[in-house]
């Protein structure tokens, strides 16, 4: 799973599109993350993870000709 904060998801979309990823999964946390208390990072990363949830358990996909 990818991470990027606010500030970094132009670039973050630029390079997956670049290197053939467009579809990369990530999830945006906010911005800044370096150069704060750890207790900061602790309450924004706890207030990301219902997005890096969602993001990691996507709708199931229905198989084709399958009733069950």
């Amino acid at each position: 799973m990818n991470i990027t904060t606010e500030a970094f998801v132009s670039l973050f979309e630029l390079e997956a599109e670049q290197r053939g990823m467009p579809d990369l999964r990530y999830i945006v946390v906010p911005h800044p993350i370096g150069g704060i208390q750890h207790d900061a990072v602790a309450q924004k990363a706890r207030a990301s993870l219902p997005d890096l949830l969602a993001a990691l358990t996507p709708e199931p996909v229905p198989i084709a000709g399958g009733d069950r």
